[in-house]
């Protein structure tokens, strides 16, 4: 019983963690928009306020298809990980809250700005922030059961 609870436990910190990185992501974004960005290293990374009005990694989409898109994925993520998650596994919960929390903030965006704010930049291109970071990692987590689950299965 006692490890039900450590398990429980963990879980609830690392969802407040979660929580705590989209406060975070969100409050950058409202900080660059009031006081501009900055340059980490010159001619490589710098933190500024880029409006990402496409998809990930800003790949262009209309509108139109953007929020039908993130809410079909979003409904395969829960139905794929429904069951799992009845059951309580700590590892898909936190994948998917780590998901789910990471597509809020981006939504916020949406409804907010009209785009999403990314303000990580590397000068070869890629734009992102914490919320991307948190999404890409949640999925990293639920590929990486995937592939430990096929593993047993063989």
């Amino acid at each position: 019983m006692a490890a039900v609870g450590r398990s429980a436990s963990k879980l609830v910190l690392s969802v407040l963690g979660i929580l705590a990185l989209i406060f975070l992501d969100q409050g950058i974004k409202f900080m660059l928009a009031k006081q501009g960005g900055f340059f980490i290293w010159p001619n490589f990374l710098d933190i500024g306020f880029y409006q990402n009005r496409g998809i990930a990694f800003g790949i262009p989409l209309p509108l139109y298809l953007i929020y039908p898109l993130i809410a079909a994925s979003l409904i395969l993520i829960v139905w794929r990980y429904g069951r799992q998650l009845r059951q309580g596994q700590s590892w898909i919960w936190l994948a998917c809250w780590m998901v789910l929390m990471g597509a809020a903030s981006n939504l916020f965006d949406r409804l907010y700005w009209g785009y999403v704010v990314d303000y990580i930049h590397f000068s070869f291109g890629s734009t992102f922030n914490v919320a991307d970071m948190t999404i890409v990692a949640g999925v990293v987590i639920l590929l990486w059961r995937e592939l430990e689950k096929s593993k047993t299965l063989i």
